[in-house]
């Protein structure tokens, strides 16, 4: 029966490559251009729109219901192909099969129980462990969402261990919110701050808020009330005048921030030692075109991401060396170190680096929550019933979706 399987997806697999292959004959005959043929087989866009271009309607038509029926059908025969590798790595325990099929079934969407399953049918596998522990390095699944009062914008999130209490910069209403572990709504906490842009922790267990309106920090102690305020503004003159504190994070006792200007749209980096009775601000001379925007802390590494472009610099004892690969993303708004892995947020996606910075999944927030027209603005990593998460926050909806990882 297994082999049936197994020759029925392998089967079904070359039957759609032989359509694919001849898709991409009947392009080529049609544009009798060979150069343009051998940049369709190796997938380069331009290419694409160069030979559409190059068609007539009725060809075109043709061509493109070809593509279509490739793009539905590929990905499926894929997804069989890999599920037969999977039972037979299982059935064999093979655990380098077993690592490759799961890898491929689950790096760009999280397991709706079908590998689970599978891997629960194999009775006696000596593989069990490793497809257990597999599993579970793809887990990321939705726990809970957390309704924000309408019209929040919540701009940064941080989750405090030694409460389990995650807080939440409310950017438009000019609060810091509160949830406790269960869901509860704690009281909002109004601070006088305006514009709270970012939240970071310090050494001792404080919880920083970057009041981007009045620039100036925030600190909260433990029981959540202002202990130390540090004005910036005195340190804002010349081509700094008018910047408020955009992000910040530390490692040790000093603080890196980024402080932004609105009007010209200028960003600055910018440092300052907490151990100081008076911090004074350090500016950091900025090196090329890039322009600092968030500061991400990661373990004991501290990361920049700027624009234009998708750069990324990696920064410790306030000196920035060459980033590792994998990090070279746009637009990314969140980035946190759990369990020896690293997890970015960046385009509406979460995406798991192992130490080395290889990519383990990128998956789609659209398309897990199973909504459209979500907007993710931040992202913070804790404690939700038990287990590690990591909590998303939704510009949109003003929601935070909370996920098991």
């Amino acid at each position: 029966m297994q082999q049936a399987v197994k020759n029925t997806t392998d089967s079904y697999s070359r039957n759609i490559t032989r359509r694919y292959r001849g898709a991409l004959r009947y392009m080529a005959d049609a544009l009798e251009d060979h150069a343009v043929f051998l940049h369709v087989l190796s997938g380069l866009p331009q290419a694409t729109q160069q030979m559409h271009s190059a068609l007539s309607d009725g060809v075109r038509r043709r061509v493109t219901g070809l593509q279509t029926e490739m793009n539905e059908h590929l990905p499926e025969s894929m997804m069989f192909r890999h599920m037969a590798l999977l039972q037979g790595a299982l059935e064999r325990d093979d655990a380098a099969m077993l690592e490759y099929a799961m890898g491929e079934l689950l790096c760009h969407a999280p397991d709706d129980g079908t590998v689970a399953a599978a891997c629960a049918a194999v009775e006696g596998s000596g593989t069990a462990a490793t497809s257990a522990a597999l599993l579970a390095r793809y887990r990321f699944a939705p726990q809970a969402r957390l309704d924000c009062s309408e019209g929040a914008v919540p701009m940064a999130l941080h989750h405090r261990s030694s409460n389990n209490v995650l807080y939440v910069a409310d950017f438009r209403n000019h609060l810091i919110r509160r949830y406790a572990e269960n869901g509860e709504i704690m009281a909002p906490l109004a601070l006088g701050c305006t514009l709270p842009h970012d939240l970071f922790a310090d050494e001792q267990g404080g919880l920083w808020v970057c009041d981007f309106g009045n620039n100036r920090l925030l600190r909260l102690g433990q029981d959540d009330a202002v202990d130390r305020v540090i004005e910036l503004n005195p340190f804002c003159t010349g081509i700094h005048q008018g910047a408020g504190v955009r992000s910040g994070c530390t490692i040790g006792s000093t603080v890196h921030l980024v402080l932004a200007n609105e009007k010209t749209k200028a960003r600055f980096r910018a440092m300052l030692d907490l151990d100081e009775a008076e911090p004074q601000l350090q500016f950091v001379q900025r090196k090329g075109s890039i322009q600092p925007l968030r500061l991400f802390r990661g373990d004991n590494d501290l990361f920049m991401f700027g624009w234009p472009g998708a750069e990324a610099g990696r920064i410790h004892a306030g000196r920035r060396v060459p980033v590792a690969k994998g990090y070279l993303h746009p637009q990314v708004r969140g980035l946190v170190a759990v369990g020896g892995y690293r997890y970015l947020l960046a385009q509406n996606q979460v995406i798991k680096l192992d130490e080395n910075g290889v990519q383990v999944f990128a998956y789609s927030l659209e398309k897990v929550l199973g909504i459209s027209g979500c907007s993710a603005l931040s992202m913070a990593a804790g404690r939700w019933g038990g287990n590690d998460a990591l909590f998303v926050s939704d510009a949109i909806s003003g929601n935070i979706f909370v996920f098991a990882i």
